[in-house]
């Protein structure tokens, strides 16, 4: 009899402590592989600077940008955008103010105020989400450069800061403005220049791609029988502002330069009313148009002039080395190995970080330019994948789910040039499918 009641009781503690343990597993946040604590820790991030005068749509762009890229899409290649929740839902709530076509259009940003959005670059791939590079969004006043005062000093030299800094800046132009050239209003060509020249020192100063948002694109419909004559009509427009056409001549060899064109709500969704407001269709269902191109080609476009800018002999340097490696036994594996941080190939691209235009590439960005110049060297991928040890493994996926972030963007800039080549204003820094 005792030796039962010890057997039950052994049996009894056993049971509780497995118990305990089971509560401490499910309780316990699961701990990361020391590879992916490493990838998370140094997310490449990439800040975005976006400038448009009172009114452009500046706000009404970003909610939109948000809402079309949410949650994973199969035409984006499972790519999405994640924000914190506060913003997240007040960007949702912005979004559905305006798409709401018996309600009123939102408040614009007030003067001087900022607002800062960090978006993760986000990939569903093999049943796993991957956080691959955050992209930080600055959302300035355009009453700051507009309507300038004394007590809005501080606030000026904070933004000049911002685009010195910045991955790639936006100047949102505003679609009713082109509209109104384009219908001989009155003074239609001086309302032109109000809308571009704030912001063109700005775009001189900065040394990052620039891209010029055309937005309320769904308002310049009349203007042509297609997009691609729409758009022509607006860069032959635009060229003819001195200003414009100044920065344009100054800049298009060295820098990338697009026009794009977006809209928040889509064709046939808002109208212009007589007295030249724009208002909604009561019946109307809003499309977002071109929303996604922006952040999409914020990373292609800086990788692309920073390996333009690279002279001849460093490029040359770089991809040799990067094929050595590439070729080398273990293929596109090797670029997932722990030591590869320290080879030759990224230790001179660290090095260049610092003399090529936006130098402020940190460490972790130019990892990721080292993998966007390797694509020409990525074709066996998926078996080098499977030859790598486990610790590698972990390392490579995240460098294969990166690989295909980075070529789910491209594609989306290569889409828009091929079915808007008006697109790029800069003459040597055009992408090739």
């Amino acid at each position: 009899m005792e030796l039962v009641i010890v057997v039950v009781i052994v049996g009894a503690v056993i049971w509780l402590i497995d118990r305990a343990r089971k509560r401490r597993r499910q309780t316990a946040p699961a701990a990361a592989s020391p590879v992916r604590q490493a990838a998370q820790h140094l997310l490449p991030t990439f800040k975005v600077v976006a400038l448009g005068v009172p009114g452009s749509g500046k706000t009404a762009l970003l909610a939109s940008m948000f809402y079309r890229q949410w949650a994973p899409r199969p035409e984006l290649g499972n790519y999405y955008l994640r924000l914190p929740h506060s913003d997240a839902y007040y960007l949702s709530s912005l979004y559905r103010e305006i798409s709401d076509p018996t309600g009123l259009w939102p408040s614009g940003t007030g003067v001087g105020q900022e607002r800062e959005f960090e978006f993760g670059c986000m990939l569903q791939l093999d049943g796993a989400h991957h956080e691959l590079a955050r992209i930080k969004y600055i959302d300035y006043a355009g009453e700051l450069l507009t309507e300038a005062s004394p007590e809005h000093l501080s606030s000026f030299e904070v933004l000049l800061r911002h685009v010195e800094e910045a991955s790639v800046m936006l100047v949102i132009i505003d679609g009713l403005r082109l509209r109104q050239y384009f219908d001989g209003h009155v003074n239609a060509a001086f309302r032109l220049d109000l809308a571009i020249r704030p912001y063109i020192q700005l775009a001189l100063r900065a040394t990052c791609p620039v891209q010029f948002l055309i937005t309320k694109w769904d308002l310049l419909q009349p203007i042509g029988f297609d997009d691609r004559e729409r758009l022509r009509k607006c860069r032959d427009a635009l060229l003819s502002n001195e200003a414009f056409r100044a920065l344009v001549l100054t800049h298009n060899r060295d820098r990338m330069l697009r026009l794009i064109p977006v809209s928040a709500v889509g064709y046939g969704f808002a109208d212009l009313a007589p007295g030249g407001h724009v208002v909604k269709r009561a019946d109307a269902e809003a499309s977002p148009t071109y929303v996604e191109i922006p952040l999409c080609a914020v990373v292609p476009d800086l990788f692309q002039q920073v390996e333009h800018a690279l002279d001849e002999a460093a490029r040359t340097q770089v991809m040799g080395e990067l094929q050595r490696l590439m070729g080398r036994g273990g293929g596109w594996a090797n670029l997932a190995a722990p030591g590869m941080a320290q080879t030759p190939a990224r230790r001179l691209l660290r090095s260049l970080a610092g003399t090529v235009p936006n130098g402020g590439l940190a460490a972790e960005s130019v990892e990721l330019l080292a993998e966007w110049l390797a694509r020409p060297f990525l074709q066996e991928r998926e078996d080098a994948f499977r030859q790598v040890d486990a610790f590698a493994a972990q390392r490579a996926t995240i460098l294969r789910a990166r690989s295909a972030l980075l070529e789910i963007m491209r594609r989306q800039v290569v889409s828009l040039q091929e079915q808007l080549p008006e697109s790029v204003l800069s003459y040597e820094l055009r992408y090739l499918p």
